[in-house]
């Protein structure tokens, strides 16, 4: 058997032409393979070269051969396999360096052209939760319109949320807290979800109504409010703000309430009872 050493490697080209039945995602694909080939070719040369100095004073028996086409005995099979790992291996470091990942920072969303609010929201829960409500887009917080995603563990009802603040090319996520009411002692049910002015600053709050049963209870029902905040890194629950709301029946109560608080005027509607929260 001849002395031959990995150099004598015969590295071939790609054909461009494209055959009769072949599609074009195949050129495409070939046609990728051939520049990851060409980014990797200068390393793979230095591994041959590397190969080709142990080889030479390696004893006969542990001599490669690579020559396509060429005849070769089992005994060398071995050493073959051997260099055709680190080659392959050659090849996809070459390719994750030529084709790197981009994954989403933590906490960023990226929308799909075309889908719908309802897909968002489902797409992103966590596993084995439900939406509470349907999703919604409001201007509240900082400038723009976000979306807010209720949702509630299957077979329960305390609910929690995730805002996703627009961004210029993706949607932040926030995580925002629900009722404080211990799991199992209460039954809530959102009400609405609306954006309004509850404080003294010019931005609006978020604002969800809900409603409570206390399990167990004959008479121990009624509506309660979390306003939420922005404050410039997240979202946190206003209690006093949530406090004065609760007992609005509705949004219309609620946006009655906001209006005659900043006028000075006494409020309207049911008395402000903040059950439904309880630890």
């Amino acid at each position: 058997m001849p002395n031959v050493t990995a150099s004598t490697i015969v590295l071939h080209t790609i054909p461009l032409t494209r055959p009769r039945g072949r599609s074009a995602s195949a050129m495409y694909i070939e046609l990728v393979a051939a520049a990851v080939f060409r980014v990797a070719l200068p390393t793979l040369r230095k591994l041959v070269s590397d190969i080709d100095a142990h080889t030479e004073s390696a004893p006969r028996r542990s001599e490669v051969c690579l020559v396509q086409d060429h005849p070769f005995s089992t005994a060398w099979l071995p050493s073959r396999i051997l260099l055709m790992f680190r080659a392959a291996s050659l090849i996809l470091i070459s390719v994750s360096i030529a084709f790197p990942q981009n994954p989403d920072p933590a906490g960023t969303i990226k929308r799909a052209q075309g889908e719908t609010l309802s897909a968002l929201a489902k797409r992103i829960i966590p596993q084995g939760h439900e939406l509470a409500h349907p999703p919604v887009e409001l201007q509240f917080g900082p400038p723009g319109k976000h979306i807010v995603i209720l949702h509630v563990p299957k077979d329960e009802t305390n609910f929690s949320g995730t805002v996703l603040l627009e961004q210029k090319h993706d949607l932040k996520a926030f995580e925002i807290p629900g009722p404080e009411g211990i799991a199992g002692r209460f039954e809530y049910e959102v009400q609405a979800v609306l954006a309004e002015n509850a404080d003294r600053d010019p931005a609006r709050e978020l604002i969800v109504l809900y409603s409570y049963h206390r399990n167990g209870s004959t008479s121990d029902d009624g509506n309660a409010c979390l306003v939420y905040d922005w404050d410039g890194q997240s979202f946190h629950v206003l209690k006093s703000a949530s406090a004065k709301l609760a007992g609005a029946k509705n949004a219309g109560q609620i946006r009655a309430r906001l209006r005659a608080e900043s006028s000075g005027a006494k409020p309207s509607g049911s008395k402000p009872n903040s059950k439904g929260t309880e630890k």
